[in-house]
């Protein structure tokens, strides 16, 4: 090391080995830095996913106790409370259902009349909210954490009410939701040598921990930052020490679902755990750098002189000429066995190559730019947006129309994520999208982007994946349509047509539509509810003989009006005519009548509106009876008068007879 100097080509090479090595070295610290905070994000990301996953699982014990018992409400065993069936009933359940500590039925006083766990027992629960609730609401009510009375574990219980014929409580069934559960997921999950999992309320009582439940279970946790952050927050993560002193970084979240009190689910893994691997990676190539450094400045320094300096001056000198733009500078070797000589040909064949090339590349270039500008004013002047995403999903190219579309600028997209335009629900689509272009499929799709300003665009997109060689994804290219307007009437429709179904349904006549043979293909709930047909049993059915009979009951055969109407419908806009419902009696119903024509102008369907005018018909009939009941007690009492007028008439005949005698006989 004695002639060392800055100015040797030796000592120059040996210094570019050393300076090539501070930006490894700094690599390895920067990587080391990136790698423990990916670590540190991925164990925040995991003991929140963890803690969330456990308080979801916690909802869903709940949500299915409530269906459990609710139906159990229904079972004799329970209705009736047989306590040896029911006890027998509930110890099979509580074997098949281990979520459970204890499940069971408590009588009006309080007091359990059958359990799983002890038959015997008649442990009081009176006092307790979810039997409060229960009898109170009539409905499903959750308690609080507390410790069974007879399974003295920390349990949730849910409690349902026990109705009678009249709706009146007679008992309360209940489940005791066993903590111990979450001990079970945590096994299962298969968390981390040193993680922990806790479950506590907000006096900071430990209902369960995982691991060792039996040690911390019915504990307080010490006044500590942690608690007083999950009593504040409610939700989030933090870095603190445990139980143990051991750093960890914890996720809590409260329990949803308890109307009683505060209980949180707190998730713990040690940070050390977490950055072991990151540490070792570190030392391991701090290790490996500093081998290779000292193997290359050793070997750099005794061979550089002869295996380098003497051949590379003719060399560098005819790269200095080649550089400077001299494409004529040759090397010319006397021979071709050694490296260096067939080096000095290689760059012989090099500069002639490149002479050439650069008289190709200067047309060619010319031919290019031509060519790329027409492509780009074609793309960019397209009426739909087209997007190339590289393998990795960041933006490679936008043309005009779809950053007019995002309200981006170019530069402000090239190299992002694709997913930034989109919200979460949309990104597990193109997640899902781009699974499938992976696997060659292109599949046109509609996804909703957002744009700068925070508005929403409707897209369908139309994907082209581009692979290499060897059949890898490479690229894909999306041509993407605006149709939010279209979505937007779509959406009007649909409003439409629910209000128009909704008006249909909810109308107080009967609406019938038919085909021109006269098969029903819709009858609207009052039209089901009046003649007594479900849907299903009236639908695809002929009119005659459902809810039109075949002859009226004054013997008249509806057959031929109905062929009629069916055959010329607009000749018989308004009909009336009897009908049937389901069980065979008889209504009067007048019907409005109106063709539905199809886009070539022939009849698609009849829409047919009735009303029931059976209470009219029977008035009109009644009233009919009446007339003709009258008529003939007029008749009746016409003759009667007619008879009495002659009676009169041959009496004052007679009299007349009588008074002319008498006046003959005064005379004579």
């Amino acid at each position: 090391m004695k002639g060392f100097s800055l100015r040797s080509l030796r000592a120059r090479l040996i210094l570019i080995v050393v300076i090539a090595a501070v930006p490894a070295l700094g690599l390895i610290f920067y990587n080391t830095l990136e790698q423990r905070k990916s670590a540190i994000h991925e164990a925040h990301e995991d003991a929140l996913r963890l803690a969330r996953i456990a308080a979801h699982r916690q909802e869903e014990i709940i949500e299915d106790t409530r269906l459990i018992l609710t139906t159990l409400a229904l079972v004799p065993e329970v209705r009736v409370l047989n306590q040896k069936k029911c006890n027998a009933l509930m110890a099979d359940l509580l074997k098949k259902y281990p979520y459970y500590a204890n499940l069971g039925v408590a009588g009006l006083d309080g007091h359990t009349a059958c359990n799983a766990v002890d038959p015997q027992s008649r442990a009081y629960a009176g006092d307790r909210n979810w039997f409060k609730g229960a009898i109170k609401k009539k409905d499903f009510s959750i308690g609080e954490y507390v410790v069974g009375r007879i399974t003295n574990k920390a349990v949730l219980v849910c409690g349902y009410p026990v109705l009678d014929s009249q709706g009146k409580v007679q008992s309360v069934l209940f489940a005791a939701i066993d903590l111990t559960w979450f001990n079970r997921f945590a096994a299962e999950t298969k968390m981390v040598k040193g993680a922990t999992l806790m479950v506590l309320d907000r006096d900071g009582t430990i209902l369960t921990r995982y691991p060792d439940p039996a040690k911390w279970t019915g504990k307080k946790l010490p006044d500590s930052p942690l608690l007083k952050t999950i009593l504040t927050k409610h939700e989030g993560l933090m870095e603190a020490p445990g139980l143990d002193g051991a750093i960890r970084i914890y996720a809590f979240l409260p329990l949803k679902g308890i109307p009683v009190g505060e209980v949180y689910v707190k998730i713990g893994i040690p940070k050390d755990h977490i950055l072991s691997s990151v540490h070792r990676n570190l030392v391991r190539n701090l290790v490996i750098l500093g081998l290779i450094f000292i193997t290359v400045v050793f070997l750099g320094w005794m061979s550089g002189n002869v295996f380098i300096l003497r051949q590379i001056n003719a060399l560098i000198e005819a790269t200095r000429r080649l550089s400077a733009g001299d494409l004529s500078a040759r090397m010319r070797p006397r021979h071709r066995t050694g490296e260096f000589d067939q080096l000095a040909h290689a760059f012989d064949r090099m500069a002639e190559s490149l002479e050439k090339r650069e008289m190709e590349s200067q047309e060619a270039d010319k031919a290019l730019r031509k060519s790329e500008e027409k492509n780009r004013t074609l793309i960019d002047t397209m009426g739909e947006g087209i997007g190339v995403q590289d393998k990795d999903g960041l933006i490679i190219f936008m043309n005009k129309r779809g950053c007019e579309m995002l309200g981006y600028e170019l530069e402000e997209l090239i190299g992002k994520s694709i997913y930034f335009v989109f919200d979460e629900e949309n990104q597990r689509v193109i997640r899902e999208q781009m699974g499938k272009r992976r696997k060659g499929e292109r599949q046109s799709y509609e996804v909703s982007w957002l744009r700068k300003d925070g508005g929403k665009i409707d897209m369908i997109i139309s994907p082209c994946p581009v692979f290499d060689e060897k059949g890898n994804l490479e690229a894909s290219v999306a041509v993407f349509t605006d149709i939010t307007d279209r979505k937007r009437v779509e959406g009007s429709l649909r409003e439409s047509e629910y209000k128009y179904r909704e008006l249909v349904q909810n109308a107080n006549s009967i609406i019938l539509r038919w085909t021109p043979n006269g098969v029903v293909t819709f009858m609207n709930e009052y039209g089901q509810n009046f003649f007594g047909y479900a849907e299903a049993e009236i639908l695809g059915r002929h009119v005659v003989g459902t809810i039109v009979p075949e002859t009226e009951s004054t013997g008249r055969d509806l057959r031929p009006l109905m062929d009629q109407i069916c055959a010329n419908p607009a000749a018989f806009e308004n009909n009336v005519n009897e009908n049937m419902r389901k069980d065979g009696s008889r209504v009067w119903i007048a019907w409005t009548n109106k063709v539905v024509l199809d886009e070539q102008g022939q009849i698609k369907e009849i829409l047919i509106i009735g009303s029931d005018i059976t209470e009219r018909k029977r008035a009109e009939e009644e009233i009919r009876k009446l007339n003709v009941e009258l008529e003939q007690r007029v008749r009746e009492r016409t003759r009667e008068l007619e008879a009495k007028v002659k009676e009169v008439e041959r009496m004052n005949k007679l009299f007349v007879g009588r008074e002319l005698r008498m006046i003959e006989l005064r005379r004579g």
